[in-house]
């Protein structure tokens, strides 16, 4: 009797001990497939923020560029339809975005700067308000752009202000603005901005019987010109230069490593003298949309791919992502455009990007800063 119930003992415990085992085997087993399945899922999530992270990365440029101010024909009356506005361009998802507005009021053919890594934007004219004085009606005020707050704060004014179409500029790490006229009356005066003092001081005359329109700086080199193209040299001499073919006096310009690319602009048509008048007209003609490159070093000019847009005067042109943007301004009808193109120099080709979300203006003006946010994405990985 007692072996038996010794057997029957037995045979339960090796039963519960063989289930016990078989248990705990299947537990580790669920356990191990748990813990493969939750490394898989954090893997792929973990990729899918690496994912995320490196497309909001390319969403974020490393530069971004500004245009704003000018002149639109929405109104008869000439001064309301001066600019204020000021958008933002991110080259990446070919958009714009409307920023604060200049707080120094609407204005046309202003200047622009940039200093340091920040943008200054002033001068210009609002001369289309009859109930303003002559002196009022130009502009003196300066302000630099806070980029990160999206804010303006006015410095020094510049002196002698009564004049358009004047120049800026930055040779050797500081900032000049000058030139211009008044009617027939050329300013050759050119002023350099102390930033310690905050004050605008006469630096030197630039004589020339065109008012340059257009002026770049390579190799810490000053270029001015227009048809005719002059470089300060090392000896604060001013030395002619090869002028641009077909006699083309251009309108933009833009630099692409050390290369300079100017483009449209008047060719002036002479007409025949007729039996009454004795004086032969004079009229520049801005269908010509063609583009040339400038080599500095060589002293050398060669045609590129021609504007694939309407040719056009009172635009602007900036150079972004190693790639020259041109755009706004008006034909010789007298048509305005809010539209831009992206030179590529690498394929010497033009590809239209996103029209500005605005009117069409001319004589606006236009920089290009670094994005804070993408040098602060790079310090941190």
């Amino acid at each position: 009797m007692i072996n038996k119930l010794n057997f029957s003992f037995i045979i339960k415990n090796i039963f519960y001990l063989v289930f016990f085992i078989t248990f705990s085997i299947f537990a580790e087993n669920q356990k191990t497939t748990l813990e493969l399945n939750t490394t898989k899922n954090l893997e792929k999530t973990t990729k899918k923020e690496d994912s995320n992270i490196k497309i909001e990365e390319k969403k974020d440029p490393q530069f971004y560029a500004y245009v704003g101010l000018g002149e639109d024909s929405s109104s008869k009356v000439l001064h309301k339809s001066y600019r204020r506005d000021f958008y933002r361009y991110n080259h990446i998802l070919d958009n714009w975005v409307k920023l604060k507005r200049f707080p120094g009021g609407r204005r046309t053919n202003a200047v622009c700067f940039i200093l340091n890594g920040q943008a200054y934007v002033g001068c210009g004219q609002d001369d289309g308000d009859p109930a303003l004085k002559i002196s009022e009606r130009f502009k003196e005020d300066i302000y630099k752009y806070n980029a990160k707050k999206d804010t303006w704060s006015e410095i020094s004014n510049f002196p002698l202000c009564l004049r358009k179409d004047m120049i800026s500029f930055i040779l050797n790490s500081e900032a000049y603005i000058g030139l211009g006229h008044i009617g027939a009356k050329k300013f050759s005066d050119i002023y350099k901005y102390d930033t310690i003092r905050n004050k605008w001081i006469k630096a030197f005359e630039y004589e020339s019987k065109q008012n340059p329109k257009l002026v770049f700086t390579i190799d810490n080199k000053l270029f001015l010109g227009g048809t005719n193209f002059f470089l300060l040299d090392s000896n604060d001499e001013w030395k002619q230069l090869k002028d641009i073919p077909e006699g083309n006096n251009s309108e933009v310009v833009f630099t692409i490593k050390g290369k300079a690319y100017v483009g449209f602009g008047g060719i002036i048509e002479k007409k025949k003298k007729s039996k009454k008048r004795k004086r032969r007209k004079e009229k520049k003609n801005f269908k010509d949309n063609l583009f040339y490159c400038y080599d500095t070093k060589e002293n050398k000019w060669t045609k590129i791919s021609p504007f694939p847009g309407k040719a056009r005067r009172d635009c602007i042109a900036f150079t972004l992502d190693n790639k020259g943007i041109v755009g706004l301004g008006q034909d010789n009808d007298g048509n305005f455009y809010k539209e831009f193109y992206c030179y590529d120099p690498e394929t010497n080709k033009w590809n239209k990007i996103a029209d500005l979300p605005s009117k069409s203006r001319i004589n606006s003006v236009a920089f290009v800063l670094k994005n804070e946010k993408f040098e602060e994405q790079n310090i941190v990985s």
